[in-house]
């Protein structure tokens, strides 16, 4: 009511600005409320929607406050393209089991790149449009052929990606008797592991051997360290690969750290690692031992993870 009587008043104010001179002083004293009270009310409502804006509208971008903790904020991502420069040949080369699949998937919505492979998966190609190219367009080229010189001469840089054996060799198992993103069964471990870990066992000492005398730039890539910190990791390999930090888009890649790749574990009462006989931990701890020799090379650490299981 208050403020229906000051814009009531204001009429009488109206006028040409010669006739506004000659208001009277109370006439003035209400014309100057009346612009106070519009001056509150404006802040009023301002203040007002600013709090609703802020507590009820989701964010875009930044970090959302403690009562949008429980959103999921979606972050606009590019579509993964082939590259539109000549990059280096590179290879993302690793045994069988290190993670291969998931690095590529954190690489491109990183950057939006298309990553490549030496293999043709018809089920891996619905989602990464890169698989079955060797080309100069893509970041990395997926191998787990290592040993081969004619394969390996042709790359001019190599990242090597490093899984805990252990882990890895499982994962392999995984791959090869259930699929890869499943687990398979206890019966499957008891009756097949052995043999089939013995064999890999040498194939992952060869194929680590073998890259370690790659003469390119080479980049040692740890599995584990990518796990606990993806992006600081990814942040270095980019660095590697001499990749615009303009183009990088870690929002894409934090808000689908998973993807569609990794094996969701469903091992009933039994752990898989309990199938290591003291035969294969014995040989794997001396193939373990033969690849940390390169670490001290190269001025990389040795991978606390990979020591644990000695012991």
């Amino acid at each position: 009511m208050f403020i229906y009587k000051q814009f009531q008043v204001c009429k009488k104010c109206r006028g040409t600005p010669i006739q506004n001179f000659y208001i009277s002083s109370d006439m003035r004293n209400n014309y100057i409320c009346h612009r106070l009270s519009f001056g509150i009310v404006f802040s009023f409502g301002i203040l007002l929607f600013g709090n609703y804006a802020y507590w009820k509208i989701p964010l875009r971008y930044g970090s959302p406050s403690k009562h949008l903790s429980h959103a999921k904020l979606k972050v606009s991502c590019p579509e993964v393209q082939f590259s539109v420069t000549h990059r280096p040949l590179t290879a993302l080369a690793s045994f069988p089991g290190s993670g291969n699949t998931w690095a590529r998937h954190l690489i491109e919505q990183s950057i939006g790149i298309a990553t490549g492979s030496i293999y043709c998966s018809d089920t891996i190609k619905k989602d990464f449009i890169g698989e079955c190219s060797v080309s100069s367009n893509v970041a990395v080229i997926k191998t787990h052929v290592a040993w081969a010189n004619t394969v390996r001469m042709r790359y001019k840089k190599s990242v090597l990606l490093i899984r805990n054996p252990y882990d890895a060799i499982i994962a392999e198992f995984n791959r090869v008797f259930a699929n890869k993103t499943t687990s398979a069964t206890e019966q499957q471990f008891a009756e097949k592991f052995e043999p089939f870990a013995l064999k890999k066992i040498d194939k992952w000492k060869k194929c680590y051997n073998s890259w370690m005398k790659f003469s390119g730039q080479k980049y040692i890539f740890i599995y584990e360290e990518m796990k606990k910190d993806p992006v600081s990791q990814i942040g270095k390999l980019l660095d590697f690969l001499n990749i615009s930090k303009q183009i990088r888009t870690f929002p894409c890649m934090q808000q689908n750290i998973a993807g569609r790749y990794r094996r969701h574990h469903s091992y009933i009462n039994f752990n898989p690692k309990m199938f290591y006989t003291k035969i294969l931990k014995v040989k794997l701890n001396a193939a373990i031992e033969q690849i940390e020799k390169h670490y001290g090379e190269l001025n990389y650490s040795i991978n606390n993870e990979m020591m644990n299981e000695k012991q």
